[in-house]
């Protein structure tokens, strides 16, 4: 019985452990998205407000993927199969968004 008390405190402190990434990694997105969209959509300040609908996807992506990431811990087969695309289309992706997926392994 004991070691099953140990084996599910080090799973929940290995679960509080990548919420707490989850949540710095969202924050972080949440600053730098919004000091860029503020600097693409807005550069001299005024009421002009261009959305790039591309751009906005390609945001959006890199989020999904990074989400992806977060809860399958950088198991990029597993993050593939959460997004529902080939482990070798998310590899690319991954690779065009520059991301760096060590960040989000444990």
């Amino acid at each position: 019985m004991e070691n099953i008390g140990i084996l599910e405190s080090k799973i929940a402190r290995q679960r509080l452990n990548l919420l707490k990434h989850f949540v710095e990694s969202i924050s972080s997105e949440i600053s730098e998205l919004s000091v860029r969209f503020q600097e693409k959509n807005n550069p001299r300040g005024d009421n002009e407000f261009d959305i790039g609908m591309d751009e906005q996807i390609r945001d959006f992506e890199k989020v999904l993927i990074e989400t992806a990431l977060i809860k399958s811990a950088g198991n990029q087969s597993l993050a593939a199969k959460l997004l529902k695309i080939k482990p070798s289309t998310l590899n690319q992706k991954i690779k065009r968004h520059k991301i760096n997926v060590k960040r989000y392994s444990f």
